[in-house]
């Protein structure tokens, strides 16, 4: 990018900057507010850092790295220095060591662009009335937008924002066309990151899916950049789409009355809050949220009372835990091993997604026409009616649940470690869950050489042989081949005596 332009472009940002700027004041803090959609999410952690530190150090608001830039209409302005008996250049060229309070009518807001961690932990620390109050530096709103987010990004680079705030920024600015500001952000992303983004943003479906949900911007904070890799690596395009657009997006629309200006309202916290809660099947989890709810901390930027009955109401009957982008990225993780699972049914250079490569793998041997079977134990099926495309559907669908129940016997991982639990081992692949996973899938009419060879190998001898060596060490011990054969053989026939 020439740096003539990056020039110009700067120059026009500060100069329309300086003539909007009209003056430093003092405000109430309870006329501050975030509803700009520059301004960034409420972070529980930050606030919670500054309110210790401004118990035990005290509020520094006169400093003007502190000040909060606020936007104000040219005829609100006016109006408000009439009220406090001020004139214009009282605010610029003030004398005095504290810059003069401004009065302001019942229920009048400012638009502030930045600064929502201090000014949110300033309400909870600074108790007395007189105390309460910040500094703040006014802009005249105008048409021209770009000056305004411009200034709420400035002080960004020593701020640390998630990925889910860059992905969303530079999904904004890609859409805008505004190739310096979407440049301000891909530098925010370290080298390796960036690769990984450029790479998934060239990919054919995810992208959308991940779009789909850009407005509900409290979701976000789950995104990993730095494991896309690993995701799109999995070859469950499919699923996990489902996951995004029939599980995220049906939910969150479904909560907010498929407002998209309410689902913009979503903070951070009240999303933190409603993950994983299920408020229409768990009375716990309703009365959890109940509270919050009536007591405005849970979704608090919107204020309409008929449209906090409407979301509550939603809220109150969905019976799944709600799903966010956090859920999904741990969602994946148990997603890894039952795909290594069934990528083991299919041959190691197939081509596509997992379900493509076992769609093309049907061939509906041992199905009858008209029907499709359903597992209702380990080796028992009972009969439904329906087409091919149930077949195929139904038996894709058994083989996960197979991998789901057996995962930790079919590849080396294990289940993370439960709370006072003790933490698991991995274990040995089992050769006959292997054995019988061939079975099912070439029950259920699916056929690879893959499959052919799980369901051909015998699985007694490889336990049999897997006991004598494990009885009597190796490095010790040697078995007379001669007789090896038939030790297995009686050791089969007592397996088979098991009923």
């Amino acid at each position: 990018m020439r740096q003539s332009r990056v020039d110009t472009w700067e120059r026009k940002i500060t100069n329309d900057r300086n003539s909007n700027y009209r003056g430093t004041a003092c405000v109430d803090l309870e006329v501050l507010e975030f509803s700009s959609s520059f301004v960034r999410g409420e972070n529980e952690r930050i606030i919670e850092s500054l309110k210790g530190k401004f118990k035990k150090e005290g509020c520094y608001r006169l400093e003007p790295r502190n000040h909060v830039p606020v936007i104000i209409e040219l005829s609100d302005f006016l109006s408000i220095l009439e009220l406090s008996e001020l004139n214009p250049d009282s605010l610029i060229e003030n004398p005095r060591e504290t810059p003069p309070r401004l009065k302001f009518p019942p229920g009048f807001r400012l638009s502030c662009l930045h600064g929502r961690q201090r000014i949110e932990a300033a309400k909870a620390v600074l108790r007395k009335p007189g105390d309460r109050w910040w500094t703040v530096d006014l802009y005249i709103a105008d048409s021209d937008s770009i000056w305004q987010r411009e200034l709420a990004e400035e002080y960004a680079n020593s701020t640390n924002f998630s990925d889910g705030e860059i992905y969303r920024k530079i999904h904004q600015y890609s859409l805008e066309q505004d190739k310096f500001a979407e440049k301000k952000w891909w530098v925010r992303l370290t080298k390796k990151k960036s690769e990984f983004l450029m790479r998934f943003l060239k990919h054919k479906r995810f992208p959308a899916a991940f779009n789909a949900l850009i407005d509900i911007a409290g979701i976000w904070d789950g995104l990993n950049i730095g494991v896309l890799d690993k995701m799109m690596a999995l070859k469950c395009d499919e699923e996990i789409i489902h996951y995004l657009e029939e599980h995220i997006l049906q939910i969150w629309s479904y909560i907010f009355g498929d407002d998209q200006e309410l689902m913009k309202l979503a903070d951070r916290e009240s999303v933190k809050l409603v993950e994983l809660k299920a408020p229409g099947l768990s009375r716990g989890d309703l009365e959890l949220l109940r509270k919050p709810m009536r007591d405005e901390k849970l979704f608090p930027l919107i204020r309409a009372q008929d449209q906090r009955d409407m979301i509550w109401t939603r809220l109150s009957s969905i019976g799944d835990p709600i799903p966010t982008i956090h859920t999904l990225f741990e969602d994946v993780k148990y997603l890894r091993p039952l795909q290594r699972a069934i990528r083991k049914l299919l041959p190691s250079d197939f081509k596509g997604t997992i379900r493509k490569a076992l769609r093309r793998a049907f061939t509906g041997t041992h199905q009858e026409e008209g029907e499709f079977k359903v597992q209702t134990g380990e080796q028992k099926f009972t009969s439904c009616t329906g087409s091919v495309e149930d077949q195929i559907w139904y038996g894709i669908l058994h083989l996960w649940l197979y991998a789901m129940r057996h995962f930790d016997r079919l590849v080396e991982e294990c289940p993370k470690k439960e709370e006072k639990q003790t933490l698991p081992v991995p274990q040995k692949p089992s050769s006959l869950l292997w054995h019988r996973f061939g079975h099912l899938a070439d029950v259920l009419g699916f056929a690879t050489k893959e499959i052919r060879i799980l369901k051909q190998k015998n699985p007694d001898a490889e336990v049999a042989y897997a006991a004598l060596l494990e009885a009597r060490d190796s490095d010790y011990f040697t078995y007379d081949e001669s007789l090896v054969l038939r030790h297995l053989r009686r050791m089969k026939r007592m397996f088979d005596t098991a009923t």
